[in-house]
């Protein structure tokens, strides 16, 4: 069901990836990028810098903080089916960012490659706890992103970025961004339209 494994590419900002080895699907070629942040300017930043990265590599990309500016459209599951069924996406991107603790840094990567997180594979369930993301407060945060598939609202790929220094967080969204549109292209799960 879940190909795991470890990436080993030039994209060095991917600490880890998952895909759906099961998904029969060719690439998506227009998607809708969705920030898991609390704060709504630092969203709106996010969900710029993916959408500029798709666009840059001929994906066509929109954001979705225009449409869904808040936890509660985000929660609001027939909203959410609106926007994505009136926009044409066929792929949905979340981004969300994670605390590491002190205490688990060394294991944190070795934990998340291991063992998919419960509930995690569908996106309604997802956007349903958007408010309930923690504030960032360990020093070293990653970033996780992940890829669903926009008519069946079911989780195709999830990447994990390097811990990272939370003083730098907006400028490590520029790499994350990056690697995690580079890798998809290669995975064959987005296609240039542009």
């Amino acid at each position: 069901m879940v190909a795991i494994h470890v990436m080993n590419n030039s994209y060095e900002s991917l600490a880890g990836t998952r895909k759906d080895a099961a998904y029969p699907g060719s690439g998506f070629q227009k998607i809708v990028v969705i920030g898991l942040v609390e704060n709504g300017s630092t969203r709106i930043a996010y969900e710029n810098t993916f959408m500029n990265q798709f666009i840059g590599e001929g994906v066509n990309a929109a954001i979705s903080s225009i449409h869904l500016p808040d936890a509660d459209s985000l929660r609001n599951k027939s909203l959410v089916e609106r926007v994505i069924w009136n926009g044409g996406f066929d792929g949905v991107i979340t981004v969300e960012v994670k605390n590491i603790a002190e205490d688990e840094t060394p294991q944190w990567l070795k934990t998340w490659v291991a063992v998919p997180v419960p509930g995690r594979d569908d996106l309604f369930g997802v956007l349903a706890n958007a408010d309930k993301s923690l504030p960032v407060t360990a020093e070293k945060i990653r970033f996780e992103v992940i890829l669903w598939d926009g008519k069946t609202a079911k989780q195709i790929w999830v990447g994990t970025t390097i811990a990272v220094d939370k003083h730098w967080i907006l400028r490590e969204a520029h790499p994350a961004a990056h690697s995690t549109v580079k890798t998809l292209i290669k995975a064959g799960l987005l296609r240039s339209t542009l």
